[in-house]
């Protein structure tokens, strides 16, 4: 039963709902899931089943992120349960991510998600390249942010042997609300000096 707990991307969210320690994953070309945890939070609850959330779109459109779905991250927000994923290529030569959005009024679905590109976050812009995997914070203030790594355009290496698209830099930027829905402000990552989060001394 602990061997099941090796997937891909874990991220383990105790809901203040049910009192459940749920356990995300996924997915290498399949869908997100969820399950619940035991008390341990070592091994999946008896009798508990995989929830499939969010699936993979089967395309060959090279616009689309959902070819692959992974690095999931869950929050409660005014009674909404947003799931944010990446996909579809973090890496490489042919580097194509971006970090998307869903929503459910519980925490094991059904999850809502908008048709592309509703479902955004954040993308890749002129200087940042692969922009995904992310966790989300809430600072003293009350202002949620988004942590998550891109790739420099202009230094997209760290040493000139490696291959393109591989240095990973991680990226903070502030996450607004727009009718119930997160994304960063014109979903594109900053490259100016921006205001930080607010953190108060104890």
């Amino acid at each position: 039963m602990r061997a099941e707990l090796r997937q891909h991307d874990p991220f383990v969210f105790d809901d203040p709902a049910t009192g459940k320690a749920l356990l995300y994953w996924g997915s290498g070309f399949g869908p997100i899931k969820v399950q619940e945890l035991s008390s341990d939070l070592l091994s999946f609850a008896p009798l508990s089943k995989p929830i499939d959330l969010v699936d993979v779109v089967r395309t060959e459109d090279p616009r689309e992120y959902r070819r692959l779905v992974e690095g999931a991250w869950v929050i409660l927000r005014n009674g909404w349960y947003y799931l944010f994923f990446s996909g579809d290529n973090c890496c490489g030569p042919r580097a194509h991510y971006a970090t998307m959005v869903a929503r459910s009024r519980s925490a094991t679905g059904p999850f809502e998600v908008r048709d592309r590109p509703l479902y955004l976050v954040v993308e890749a812009n002129e200087r940042w390249n692969a922009v995904g995997h992310n966790s989300v914070i809430t600072d003293e203030a009350g202002q949620d942010w988004i942590l998550y790594h891109g790739v420099d355009r202009q230094r997209p290496r760290s040493k000139p042997t490696d291959d393109v698209n591989t240095r990973r830099v991680m990226l903070l930027d502030r996450l607004v609300w727009r009718h119930g829905w997160p994304e960063v402000a014109g979903r594109s990552p900053t490259s100016t000096a921006q205001s930080a989060p607010v953190v108060r001394r104890r």
